[in-house]
């Protein structure tokens, strides 16, 4: 995939144009967290591709790769924006991490970074709408949210995003349970227990 310089929503509310949009963001804001980064991504351009992000904050402070999201299903509405909020935290925690200079230079990052993580459905980690998936959209989310270092932010700061916090810290107990019983098979019999230990390693940063 080529990755982006620019924040966009999908031009159209259907899957075939949210999917891409979301996974060009993910995709990003990975090769960020892994230093995998191709070489004229400088630290300006990133810096311009957060401030792409704040121009789209929805007033709510989530992020969405939608234009309507209100007129979405919640199968939908979990992919273009509750998934989109979190990896676009984790970007935006990324910048002010790695890039202080040019987040220096972005007013009202660290507020929309705070914005986005308490905003409505930002600590929704229950995915009833997923059914049997929902645990793998658990694990996904924590591992998205800890590539940014936001489990670490929270130990630090527990009054930075206490809703979040407190999800995070139920999800850590639920994945240390299900390790220790070994009910680590989920969707189709796969084992994840290596995700789910990743998972709980990363939590390791939220307190109980």
């Amino acid at each position: 995939m080529i990755l982006p310089h620019t924040f966009t929503q999908a031009p159209k509310n259907d899957f075939a144009e949210l999917a891409p949009a979301a996974g060009r963001l993910r995709a990003l804001e990975q090769a960020f967290a892994e230093n995998s980064l191709p070489e004229d991504y400088t630290p300006a351009r990133l810096a311009a591709y957060a401030k792409s992000l704040l121009a789209l904050q929805r007033e709510d402070g989530s992020f969405s790769v939608s234009r309507k999201p209100e007129e979405l299903e919640p199968d939908e509405l979990t992919d273009a924006l509750l998934f989109v909020t979190w990896t676009a935290a984790a970007f935006l925690r990324l910048t002010e991490t790695r890039l202080p200079e040019e987040a220096a230079k972005l007013p009202g990052l660290h507020s929309a970074l705070l914005r986005a993580l308490n905003s409505p459905g930002a600590c929704r980690l229950d995915f009833p709408e997923s059914g049997p998936a929902a645990p793998v959209q658990q694990i996904e989310a924590v591992l998205i949210l800890s590539s940014g270092g936001i489990p670490a932010m929270l130990r630090e700061d527990t009054a930075a995003a206490p809703a979040l916090r407190d999800a995070l810290s139920l999800l850590k107990e639920q994945f240390q349970r299900r390790l220790e019983t070994g009910e680590t098979s989920l969707v189709e019999n796969v084992d994840y227990r290596e995700l789910y230990l990743q998972a709980f390693n990363a939590l390791s940063d939220t307190p109980s």
